[in-house]
């Protein structure tokens, strides 16, 4: 049986196969036909044991979220950062000795701050499903860039955190690169007297990634999906079935059980992102 347990960057869905007892990565290809079938309850996707390589898997029954109150605690906490202690004093020392990308993201025409390790800072961006992004600081050390990335939203007075359904209502309205680029602009600007900028900070976009012409698409919560495949956004995964075009938030199935048919190629299905989703439980 398969467990959904997120959907990753690169468009893969990341499952649990409990019979072979690994977490295996299930690739979807853009004009390709694919078919989901979620289950009607939700399990805990189980956790990676404070920091270390190995992932624990749990299904224990959940009615919200994606894991239960003991692989919560047992996960790793390093997104629960305020920049004030460390969570995780076993990760302390390397954290320390990373750089880190303080981040503008802009998602509709809304700024946002983020804090990610340097070398996740566009792969960051993308999860995030941001239309353009820059790199704003870079700060040596883990609570230090927490720190960091709160002054900063303060400064700008961006926010840290965007709802979905801000994410959701953007989907179709994009700013103009000019707009953006006013936006970023101003941000330096008013950061000058605080922070140096990266030499190699400019705006990017990241529009090319994304489908386009996605504002129309319908809103989809059903348990049941399939059609062509066209995309994602974030979390957001675009197809079309019968000539029209919807979309789906993908974060609000993890957990749940998932039968994969017609043509959704599971042959290089394989665990080598396993990775990546201990990532996503960090910056």
């Amino acid at each position: 049986m398969l467990q959904f347990i997120r959907y990753l960057p690169d468009s893969a869905i990341l499952c649990h196969n409990s019979d072979r007892r690994k977490l295996e990565s299930i690739p979807l290809l853009k004009g390709e036909s694919f078919s989901f079938q979620f289950s009607n309850w939700k399990y805990c996707t189980g956790h990676f044991g404070n920091g270390s390589a190995g992932y624990v898997p749990c299904a224990k029954p959940i009615t919200r979220g994606r894991q239960c109150s003991s692989c919560m605690t047992s996960d790793v906490l390093c997104y629960k950062c305020t920049g004030e202690s460390c969570f995780m004093p076993g990760m302390a020392e390397s954290c320390a000795k990373g750089e880190w990308s303080i981040y503008l993201a802009i998602i509709g025409d809304l700024p946002k701050v983020g804090v990610t390790s340097r070398e996740r800072f566009g792969t960051r961006l993308l999860e995030q499903g941001a239309d353009y992004g820059m790199e704003l600081a870079r700060v040596t050390g883990g609570l230090e860039s927490r720190m960091a990335e709160r002054v900063i939203a303060g400064l700008l007075g961006a926010k840290m955190v965007v709802s979905k359904k801000k994410k959701l209502d953007s989907l179709g309205a994009p700013l103009p690169l000019e707009k953006a680029q006013e936006i970023a602009a101003g941000a330096k600007e008013k950061l000058a007297a605080y922070f140096e900028p990266p030499k190699d900070s400019d705006l990017i976009s990241f529009l090319s990634h994304y489908p386009q012409a996605m504002g129309d698409a319908e809103l989809v919560e059903d348990l049941s999906l399939g059609g062509k495949f066209l995309g994602k956004k974030g979390t957001f995964l675009f197809f079309e079935s019968n000539g029209g075009k919807y979309v789906s938030e993908m974060s609000s199935f993890e957990g749940r059980m998932i039968d994969i048919a017609d043509g959704t190629d599971t042959s290089q299905a394989d665990g080598t992102h396993m990775a990546i989703h201990r990532l996503h439980n960090m910056f």
